[in-house]
């Protein structure tokens, strides 16, 4: 847990140690190279000129005259008794720790001393800067691990919570990651957390798409096969050909029940390519169609704004696929009249298809947004579908961040109404 702790404090601890020795090694090398500087200007004609000065001043005035120039130079002089060599050279006196300080002879019995400057012109000790830099070392390690230690826990739930979406535990993956949103890695954990929740409605729906699909199959097939046998020892040619049109009705079954998977199966899709669209156009070509296909003598009408400005934030041909499934189900099940109305509402589009079917009760209208479900089932045997349709209708609409809702149609059947966003807010 701590593999990623202990690399953060030794490249801080590294980083130091390099600093420390660059710094120690910087401040030696100044301080010999301003010891030589001094030495040199030290012994170079301005102060040897200032020594003249003085030896030619009378004795008594010489302090005096000192303490004057010595206001006037960067290093301190001042007259000593002391015994100087002739030759005129200074006599070096050596520190502890700094340049040294020069003697120059006046006379006899007399010298000009001048030290090194007050301020610390010596390389900066090893030791303290040592002190200090351990010091921060302590800070930043300190710090490192106020940071670094619940950094790493949350980072170890995530490889935790991705391990248990691999092992397709979703539960399990949701509930490692539980904790705070506002942290280093908040955003990381609540994707996991919508990645688990798709994920588990995705299997859930994979499982139950199967048993139905095994079903939805299995049936016709096994009428099929018994309409080939009864075919194959009928002699009578009327009853053949009901045994040819029963088997061409189980084969449009499938024929439908393979579209609606695979509608079912786009309307998941990973993106949606959403753009502006004026619905009426493809509209009224729906509702012709509807009208022109139905066996039954049907009014499809189309009612929507004209002129106006009205328009979805949609991905066009899913949007026209939900209307399309709304309309073919209300055809199917309606008695005389299918309208589909258009209207603006605020910042929305409302699409909604209503019939004077029988329609659907209370109970019953959460169920059938659900795949698979069809609540009469001899009827919908007669009428066809798998029950995929308005559960296509449902994933679509929420894709677009809209809604569905199924009522009462003031036509006496069933009203099912879809709203959709007009604009960009909340796409995903």
């Amino acid at each position: 847990m701590f593999n990623l702790l202990r690399k953060i404090a030794a490249s801080v601890l590294l980083a130091l140690v390099v600093a420390t020795a660059g710094v120690a090694l910087v401040a030696r090398e100044s301080g010999r190279r301003v010891e030589r500087t001094f030495v040199v200007h030290a012994t170079g004609m301005g102060l040897r000129a200032i020594v003249r000065v003085l030896a030619e001043t009378p004795a008594a005035e010489r302090e005096a005259r000192a303490r004057s120039i010595a206001r006037d130079v960067v290093a301190p002089l001042r007259i000593v008794r002391a015994r100087a060599p002739r030759d005129g050279e200074p006599v070096t006196i050596e520190h502890p720790v700094g340049p040294p300080s020069l003697l120059f002879r006046l006379d006899d019995e007399s010298a000009v001393r001048v030290d090194p400057p007050p301020a610390p012109l010596g390389p900066t000790p090893l030791f303290p800067a040592l002190t200090l830099v351990g010091f921060v070392a302590v800070v930043v390690l300190t710090a490192s691990a106020l940071v670094g230690v619940p950094l790493v826990r949350r980072l170890n739930t995530i490889v935790r919570a991705v391990d248990e979406l691999a092992k397709a535990n979703f539960d399990d993956a949701v509930g490692a990651i539980a904790g705070p949103r506002d942290d280093a890695v908040g955003a990381v954990a609540a994707a996991i957390e919508r990645s688990a929740k798709r994920l588990r409605r995705l299997f859930g729906e994979r499982e139950e798409l199967l048993q139905a699909v095994s079903h939805e199959i299995g049936t016709p097939l096994a009428r099929i096969r018994f309409l080939l046998e009864a075919l194959g020892s009928e002699a009578d040619g009327e009853a053949r050909q009901r045994a040819l049109r029963a088997i061409e009705g189980e084969v449009t079954n499938l024929d439908e029940l393979s579209s609606e998977l695979i509608s079912w199966v786009e309307a998941d899709a990973a993106k949606l390519a959403r753009t502006h669209f004026d619905p009426r156009a493809s509209l009224a070509q729906l509702v012709e169609v509807a009208s022109l296909s139905s066996e039954r003598a049907l009014d499809v009408a189309l009612e929507a704004p004209d002129g106006a400005s009205v328009g979805a934030f949609v991905e066009p041909r899913q949007f026209v696929r939900a209307i399309e499934n709304l309309l073919r189900n209300a055809v199917r099940y309606a008695n005389h009249r299918v309208i589909v109305r258009v209207s603006l509402a605020g910042e929305a589009l409302d699409v909604s298809v209503e019939d004077d079917g029988p329609g659907i009760s209370p109970e019953h209208r959460a169920r059938v947004l659900e795949p698979f479900v069809r609540l009469d089932l001899e009827r919908s045997r007669e009428r066809g579908g798998a029950g995929l349709g308005l559960a296509i209708v449902r994933r679509i609409v929420e894709r677009h961040d809209g809604t569905i809702a199924i009522g009462t149609s003031a036509l006496g059947g069933a009203s099912i109404s879809t709203r959709w966003p007009s604009g960009p807010a909340g796409a995903r």
